[in-house]
């Protein structure tokens, strides 16, 4: 039975779904499916967990004992004669073959955190990564951008599952590190190595032998050489140099070299692949880097053109997420050339590189919704007639943040306000902000110092501004009819109120 069939029976007698058991191994579904299919090889801490999870061990969804390639051994066969013959031992011919070299592996703490602790510490930090990355979007969504609370509920949730992801983690990799030492723990292994195969003896006397034909791949760090085995049910078989002679590390590393059909030797302290090592070395620094910087992109981005104090048009507000999908577009080709030229699997530049793409993609779209609404209130006439009224040339560009027509009859000392219209109106050009701005005082704009009898009431609505707190005035009577128009400026906003209302009665 392999290892796919395995995994699915045990599932099906704990009457495990495929996607429970991807969850509680934190995996995917469709990965799940592959493993069953043996479409794909479980790593190592995921066979950990997935021993864990379905209460087996390591060694019964990793492989069997196959009787028939069970290596040479001497075979006794007990022939009992009439005439009182001694017994024949038969012996096929490879067990006369001696092994070049022997060595030994103590299955300790050591090894697991030199197998499983790096990919470990890989996840965690992408995991933390994550966090930050959906912490920052549910921070600038709240504090940028009210209408934007939608996508700060997510980041925030996104947030929050990352954050209870980090003591679940921990908590797995503990839980695996024990089930690992109390199956293997300082348990010794002795391999002996032919020419063509590797025989590796259990202390309690079980024989495997892997052929160096069968070995797909080898990697060599940590003072380990890990080698994938190519079998129905793929294994890793782990060598300790710590435990050889640097000759017979030689003889081993050749052999494997000669035969495997991927070698890579990371290690720091050998010469031979050390420029190699460095440039892999450097080349994860980048992705680590490049990862951080696209987590961090649309919050830096926004500050800077926030700082440049820019003008408010509808470029200049996409220009942040237009630069931010380069970055993003980087780090997923990033993590495409580490698998690709040195087989390194970087999900995390993959994951957060999505993620900021959709998000500024979002943020793109949201932002043109919401400048084409703003500007299909925008009432040029009204505009032009307070340019007039007041002597004063108003901005041509603005936004119309805020817009209310529908009437509302306010009583107060026995007088009756009709309020016909109340808009917010924002500019966004920094120039004509600025000739508006000191053109105030010279036109008879009044400052916050002025009384306004009507302040108080015209300023129940629902904008978060307030009419008594902006820093300019100017009321003035329409020439058609009863209509009076107050207009509210506040300089640091750059935000004026337009309020159309009617007195009458008594």
């Amino acid at each position: 039975m392999n290892i796919g069939e395995k995994i699915k029976n045990l599932r099906e007698e704990h009457q495990l779904s495929q996607e429970e058991l991807a969850q509680q191994i934190n995996d995917t579904y469709d990965n799940i499916v592959k493993y069953e299919n043996n479409e794909l090889e479980p790593s190592l801490d995921k066979k950990l967990l997935i021993a864990q999870v379905l209460g087996v061990s390591l060694d019964d969804i990793s492989y069997s004992i196959d009787k028939d390639v069970l290596p040479n051994k001497a075979i006794q066969k007990d022939e009992v004669q009439d005439d009182d013959e001694t017994m024949e031992i038969v012996e096929p011919d490879s067990y006369d073959e001696t092994p070049f070299l022997t060595s030994t592996i103590v299955y300790n703490e050591d090894i697991f955190n030199k197998l499983f602790k790096g990919n470990y510490s890989k996840y965690l930090l992408q995991t933390i990564i994550s966090f930050v990355s959906y912490l920052i979007i549910g921070i600038y969504a709240t504090f940028f951008s009210s209408s934007l609370i939608f996508i700060a509920i997510i980041g925030y949730g996104l947030a929050l599952y990352s954050l209870i992801k980090l003591p679940i983690l921990l908590i797995r990799f503990k839980k695996a590190k024990q089930v690992w030492l109390t199956q293997y723990g300082n348990v010794t292994k002795t391999y002996n190595y032919y020419e063509k195969y590797i025989e590796v003896i259990s202390p309690n006397g079980e024989v495997d032998q892997y052929y160096y034909t069968d070995i797909l791949r080898v990697l060599e760090k940590d003072n380990l050489i890990v080698c994938m085995i190519n079998k129905p049910n793929q294994m890793i078989l782990t060598i300790d140099k710590g435990l050889m002679k640097e000759e017979e590390i030689d003889l081993v590393r050749n052999k494997l070299k000669e035969n495997s059909a991927q070698y890579m030797n990371l290690e720091k302290n050998n010469d031979v692949n050390q420029p190699q090592n460095k440039k892999i070395k450097n080349f994860n620094l980048w992705l680590l880097i490049i990862t951080i910087i696209t987590a961090l992109s649309i919050f830096i981005s926004n500050i800077i053109f926030y700082l440049l104090n820019l003008d408010l048009t509808l470029i200049n507000q996409l220009l942040p997420y237009l630069v931010v999908l380069p970055i993003a577009i980087l780090s997923i080709v990033m993590g495409i050339i580490a698998k690709a030229k040195f087989s390194i699997s970087s999900k995390k530049n993959y994951i957060v590189g999505i993620i900021v793409i959709v998000a500024s993609l979002l943020f793109i779209g949201v932002s043109v919704m919401q400048y084409k609404g703003y500007k299909a209130y925008n009432n040029d006439t009204l505009k032009d007639e307070i340019s007039k009224m007041t002597n004063t040339t108003l901005p041509t560009d603005y936004l119309t943040i805020y817009y209310n027509s529908k009437e509302n009859n306010v009583v107060e000392d026995e007088q009756n306000y009709q309020i016909k219209t109340y808009q917010e109106w924002l500019f966004t050009r920094k120039k004509e902000i600025e000739s508006f701005q000191n053109s105030l005082n010279e036109n008879g704009w009044e400052p916050k110092s002025a009384e306004y009898n009507l302040l108080q009431i015209l300023s129940k609505n629902e904008s978060d501004l307030k009419v008594e707190d902006a820093d300019y005035y100017y009321l003035y009577q329409k020439d058609t009819d009863q209509t009076w128009v107050l207009n509210a400026y506040y300089v640091g906003a750059k935000t004026m109120i337009v309020i159309e209302y009617t007195i009458y009665g008594n």
